[in-house]
């Protein structure tokens, strides 16, 4: 598990909105961790594999990121990662506006690692991120003692 305190650390926040993606980095960044903004799916996938070539995929400490964006929505970069066993261990948040139950219910099927409806209080964010850093840690446990035969 990565230090939030490493400076090579790093959040990722993905929204298309750009207020609420300064607002979301704004409140990590006050918390005096490192954090990057990228306005597409697209955009962040790319500095995820350049930064995971240079640091590692564990540098990455989580993935924050809008469900509903024009150029690489948040499934999509969701399904990415989770596919590639380079990234696969990266805690993900999605955030949406507006869903369904359906909906909802779908996006669970990608396996998130929370998923936050907009609007929401910037105070929660600490406790969703340690919440999502925490399930994600606990799921790799779970596949590192399965594929071992423990």
């Amino acid at each position: 598990m990565a230090d939030m305190n490493d400076p090579d650390t790093v959040v990722f926040v993905v929204d298309d909105d750009e207020l609420i993606l300064k607002e979301v980095v704004d409140s990590i960044h006050a918390k005096k961790i490192s954090v990057a903004g990228f306005s597409s799916g697209n955009k962040a996938f790319e500095a995820i594999k350049a930064r995971t070539m240079k640091l590692g995929s564990h540098k990455i400490k989580l993935i924050i990121c809008d469900w509903m964006m024009p150029d690489g929505d948040g499934i999509t970069l969701l399904n990415k990662l989770r596919e590639n066993e380079i990234y696969s261990s990266i805690p993900f948040i999605l955030m949406s506006g507006a869903v369904t139950k359906d909906q909802l219910d779908g996006a669970l099927k990608h396996d998130p690692d929370g998923i936050m409806l907009k609007p929401f209080g910037l105070q929660i964010l600490p406790e969703r991120m340690r919440i999502a850093i925490d399930l994600r840690d606990k799921k790799e446990l779970e596949k590192l003692m399965a594929n071992s035969g423990l």
